[in-house]
């Protein structure tokens, strides 16, 4: 079984081994056939997780997640979703759009939280898109209001823009970027303000977009239609190069990098989950392994704490 851990304020127990359900949709990592991504969404849900993380940008990830939760007991299971209609006044309507098109996806009544994707820096329009997700709440659509904070670069706006949400009172639960390789949220001290404020936090970005797998050297290159595109040559292997630095850290008893880097993450106290995505049961296994293993000695990640100290512009896009 997998542990759990509390979303903040919201009281609800999540499995600290989150299922993020971007790599299903077939529309950034390749294409995943309906079979597959049906299947190892149910393979979560029975070796004991209970968080799935989707959006109503990832494709068919929505759709795959509803079948697999045909004939299952929807409250044990807590589902996030998002809305990518909350960067300006004009397009915040067009999030009950977006909750509708989610909710007949999913195949489910309400959605336990919904985020603002990539929401905006301007306070008015953050006010706006929360009004409208309050209203949601009041109609029992939603039961909680989320923020995933814009990526995958992780700068100094950034954590303003998570101190101004924070402020803002009324976000239940944040979702961020968190890895070994960028760890600047911790150091700036985002982790333990969402604590002391009650705020749920979701991990994403743990593998890196598959960097942290291992399974690419440096001088690798991403086809066009591959995400990981977006990184500059130079960017590129800067990131590689740590990749492979890293692997002479990993302790006897760790599998693999995969692993190792998950270990990491799970230990940092503050967070609710980490979103590890999967795009098929051998995947997802090996994910449910490198959370099952014990934590990471003390020096081991004082050490990785240092490496990764100051380190986060430099594998950025």
């Amino acid at each position: 079984m997998i542990n759990k851990r509390r979303l903040g304020r919201t009281g609800l127990q999540v499995a600290e081994l989150g299922f993020g359900a971007w790599a299903i949709g077939g529309t950034s990592y390749g294409e995943v056939k309906e079979q597959d991504a049906v299947s190892t969404v149910e393979a979560y849900l029975e070796s004991g997780g209970n968080l799935i993380d989707t959006a109503r940008g990832y494709g068919l990830s929505e759709k795959w997640i509803g079948k697999a939760l045909e004939g299952r007991n929807r409250e044990e299971v807590v589902l996030i979703t998002k809305s990518g209609n909350s960067e300006t006044a004009e397009r915040i309507p067009r999030m009950w759009q977006d909750l509708e098109t989610s909710l007949t996806e999913l195949k489910t009544g309400y959605v336990d939280v919904l985020m603002m994707h990539l929401p905006s820096e301007d306070p008015a329009v953050m006010e706006l898109a929360i009004g409208e997700m309050k209203k949601m709440k009041k109609q029992g659509l939603i039961r909680h209001i989320g923020a995933s904070i814009k990526g995958p670069a992780v700068t100094d706006e950034t954590v303003a823009m998570c101190r101004q949400y924070i402020a803002q009172g009324e976000v239940d639960v944040f979702e961020t970027v968190y890895s070994v390789l960028r760890q600047k949220l911790d150091y700036d001290g985002i982790f333990e303000t969402c604590h002391q404020a009650g705020v749920g936090l979701v991990i994403r970005t743990v593998l890196e977009s598959g960097f942290l797998t291992g399974k690419y050297a440096v001088g690798h290159r991403f086809a066009s239609t591959d995400h990981r595109n977006r990184w500059s040559e130079k960017a590129l292997d800067t990131i590689l190069q740590s990749v492979s630095d890293l692997r002479e850290w990993i302790p006897e008893g760790t599998p693999d990098l995969s692993a190792f880097s998950i270990q990491f993450v799970l230990a940092n106290p503050h967070l609710s989950t980490v979103i590890v995505g999967a795009r098929n049961p051998g995947q997802l296994f090996d994910n449910l392994r490198a959370a099952s293993l014990p934590p990471l000695p003390k020096p081991l990640l004082a050490r990785l704490k240092q490496f990764g100290y100051h380190k986060t512009e430099l594998y950025n896009l």
